[in-house]
């Protein structure tokens, strides 16, 4: 609410200015006497404050409809790019995931290991050095400069959930919000291809 009222503290002397600029030009027509000026400018202060009032007003009473999304999905990774071609949006997914989440922390990938194949070889220079081979070689594997994730996966992976729309939303524009998803999205709604961004 801080912000609102900061607003509208701004509102207020942006409108007190504007008037100040404009009563000069009442005064300045001959048939306009000072004190009737006086009142016209009081009177459009009023105005646009009620006006600003009920703009703001009607921001908070509209009703946003929504659906929660978050909690369990049915998920896969697709190691051999090949979900399009096999049409995995028509089949029911073998796996569950949490969302909001990453999957590596959900144990999805691979155990990280020297061979993976990170987004930046910075820490891969230093596997070389000596005093790191014990973590190269151990199951506890760590990387270097790295906070090393327990797993590690680049590649597509599916997620999918049954929503019921409200049959009240017949008709209406509905719109799929999605936190973070990494590089390019591709969305279906049952078996059509409802579109893709990066």
């Amino acid at each position: 609410m801080r912000l609102i009222f900061y607003f509208f503290a701004s509102f207020i002397s942006n409108v007190e200015t504007f008037l100040d600029l404009l009563s000069p030009s009442l005064a300045g027509i001959s048939s306009v006497p000072m004190p009737i000026a006086a009142t016209l400018k009081s009177f459009m202060k009023r105005l646009l404050i009620c006006c600003f009032c009920l703009l703001v007003s009607g921001c908070f009473s509209s009703e946003v409809k929504k659906i929660d999304l978050s909690g369990q999905w049915d998920f896969s990774l697709d190691r051999d790019n090949v979900g399009v071609i096999k049409q995995w949006y028509l089949e029911k997914l073998p796996e569950q995931i949490n969302l909001p989440g990453s999957l590596q922390e959900q144990g999805f990938g691979n155990k990280p290991s020297a061979d993976t194949e990170w987004t930046s070889g910075i820490g891969v220079k230093l596997l070389s050095d000596p005093r790191f081979a014990e973590y190269i070689n151990s199951e506890e594997f760590k990387c270097p400069f790295w906070l090393t994730p327990d797993r590690y996966y680049v590649g597509k992976a599916w997620y999918q959930r049954e929503v019921k729309i409200p049959k009240s939303w017949r008709d209406e524009r509905i719109v799929l919000l999605l936190e973070r998803p990494h590089w390019k999205t591709t969305v279906w709604v049952d078996d059509n291809l409802a579109g893709s961004c990066s």
